[in-house]
Parts: C-alpha cells; sequence; structure tokens
C-alpha cells in the first residue's frame, strides 16, 4: 500500500512543501523492487525534488518530471537487501 504524509497541506501560491511517500509492504510478502507512479494535479502543484530519507532500506530514483502535464512522479525503488 503506497500513502503520503501529510495527506493535506494548505499552503500560498509560490511557497514549497514537503510530502513523505510511504510503502507499506506486509512482512509475508518481501519485496525487492517496486515503480509506481504519484498523480498530482498539475493545475495546482509542481514537483520540484525528490530523494530518498537518509538511510532509508529502499535505494532507487525518482522522476518528478516524468509526464508534466498529466501530473505524474514516477519511483522506481529496489530494496539494498534483497528478498
Amino acid at each position: 500500500t503506497a500513502s503520503i504524509a501529510p495527506a493535506a497541506a494548505d499552503i500560498a501560491p509560490g511557497q514549497h512543501a514537503t510530502v513523505a511517500v510511504l510503502l507499506d509492504v506486509a512482512a509475508a510478502r518481501p519485496l525487492a523492487a517496486a515503480s509506481l507512479l504519484l498523480h498530482y494535479d498539475p493545475q495546482i502543484v509542481r514537483p520540484v525534488h525528490c530523494a530518498a530519507p537518509p538511510g532509508a532500506a529502499w535505494q532507487g530514483a525518482c522522476n518528478p518530471n516524468f509526464n508534466l502535464l498529466q501530473g505524474q512522479i514516477k519511483f522506481n525503488l529496489l530494496d539494498s537487501a534483497g528478498v
């Protein structure tokens, strides 16, 4: 299950907000790699950067410019420990 935190934020035009993309994987189903698309409203939001937090178990890349017209950020993740 993927989610973002915070789920909502009130910011003025031109201000920045940081959101975390959370990926919850059931322990009974180990996961070595994942790809996901985060959808947003491009009329309201303009992503500027994405990165994994220091010390994160997942490695990989994200592309905040994947699809600016449709409002999509692509994530490709790899668990450094494997399955």
